[in-house]
């Protein structure tokens, strides 16, 4: 007869943890294949910056990811965004240099973290938000071209991985410009060299009549 029951309690809280953040470290792997792959795929810049804000955003489900580009009159301009939510910010919004996390993060070429945007003495928003916010400087020979921007609704959201996560992405992004630049340089190239030939033909035929 049933004189009873033992019930047995076992905390998997660590096992959950470390799930979680196995599942989130295959996410970020996954990302830089899938990026990786994606970009150098193009020789076309704005396809390259917009390929990589899309897969980061189709990955993990991020409000926003941005990338804004320096100009030549230093201020930086959105050139591609994506996100779950509008932000009211769009390709052609343009920040000095030092205003806001993007510009913060452009002036020190390092990559910042905003574990709570609300509190953050660099964040700088249209409305109020609460959240976090992970920035990274997308450098070309050594030199700033823009800043890699992702926020997210979650505080404290991005880790020590996120932080190689993105600063990997952004070498991915900057070789594959490079990448593009030289392809379009030698494109130009033999362009004025099929010029420089078809005009020598035309000397050299006009010579023999």
């Amino acid at each position: 007869n049933l004189i009873g029951r033992v019930i047995v309690l076992h905390d998997i809280t660590t096992e959950q943890a470390l799930l979680r953040a196995e599942t989130r470290r295959s996410q970020q792997l996954f990302l830089l294949e899938q990026a990786g792959r994606h970009i150098a795929g193009s020789f076309d810049v704005q396809e390259i910056l917009q390929r990589a804000v899309d897969a980061i955003t189709q990955q993990f489900g991020y409000p926003e990811t941005a990338i804004s580009l320096l100009t030549k009159d230093n201020m930086l301009e959105i050139a591609v965004i994506v996100g779950t939510e509008d932000f009211s910010y769009k390709p052609g919004y343009r920040q000095e240099l030092g205003t806001g996390i993007i510009g913060y993060t452009a002036n020190i070429k390092k990559t910042y973290v905003a574990g709570n945007v609300s509190q953050d003495p660099h964040y700088y928003s249209t409305s109020t938000k609460s959240g976090s916010a992970i920035c990274t400087p997308i450098l070309k020979r050594g030199e700033l071209y823009g800043v890699l921007y992702v926020e997210s609704f979650e505080l404290n959201a991005f880790n020590k991985l996120d932080i190689v996560t993105l600063e990997t992405l952004a070498s991915q992004i900057s070789e594959a410009i490079q990448r593009a630049e030289l392809y379009a340089q030698n494109q130009n190239d033999l362009r004025t060299l099929r010029t420089i030939q078809d005009i020598s033909r035309l000397i050299a035929s006009s010579l023999l009549s």
